[in-house]
């Protein structure tokens, strides 16, 4: 399933609340290893809807960042899988006896990377796809899974000739631009989508 890493065997993380009820959330935390060697490791807590990856210092020399999400919006597997492609990513230079450089630490995707803007509130995240505002970088697998889901959407909807749909996949201000490259079929869709929200507006107005 992965191509570097390897998960241990979860163990019982479970947090007991100071509270009237004592109530307990379970949870989970296993140990991810490469050759052996363990880099981290990832725990998962159901009730709260917490995934959270914490590396450990390890004399392979991987360095993965800390990163957390929400169970709700990415999955475990997205964390492994952000974690796995940086630790193949860094296996080469380290072979190499090469230093790390930023990029080889970076989680987020490099082609999403090319679309982070400095903002008055930080750095944000405009890709046609995805959008993050203000730019997380712990929350890098979500943004990962999450480009990952809209690729495939986006190419089977223009397979079918789903326009509208592929219009409406696109991030607000580039659904505008979306046709650029698909001919004149995405061009009579957005004439339709628009004339869809005139007819929307007049029913609204029309009630008072």
């Amino acid at each position: 399933m992965y191509k570097k890493i390897t998960v241990g065997a979860p163990e019982d993380a479970g947090i007991k609340c100071q509270s009237d009820t004592d109530t307990r959330f379970a949870g989970t935390v296993a140990p991810v290893l490469v050759d052996g060697i363990e880099i981290g490791r990832i725990s998962e807590f159901s009730e709260m809807l917490s995934c959270n990856w914490l590396p450990t210092d390890n004399a392979a020399g991987y360095t993965v960042p800390e990163m957390f999400c929400m169970a709700g919006k990415v999955s475990r597997e997205a964390v492994l899988d952000t974690v796995d492609t940086l630790v193949v990513r860094q296996a080469e230079r380290l072979a190499k006896g090469e230093p790390l450089t930023d990029n080889d630490k970076d989680p987020l995707d490099p082609h999403l990377g090319l679309w982070l803007v400095e903002q008055g509130i930080g750095l944000c995240l405009k890709h046609p796809l995805v959008f993050a505002v203000p730019y997380w970088p712990q929350q890098a697998p979500m943004y990962n899974a999450q480009f990952r889901h809209q690729q495939e959407q986006v190419e089977k909807v223009r397979a079918n000739g789903e326009w509208e749909s592929y219009i409406w996949l696109h991030e607000r201000p580039y659904r505008l631009n979306s046709h650029q490259g698909d001919g004149a079929s995405v061009g009579s869709t957005l004439l339709g989508v628009g004339g869809k929200i005139l007819d929307r507006l007049r029913e609204h107005f029309s009630e008072f």
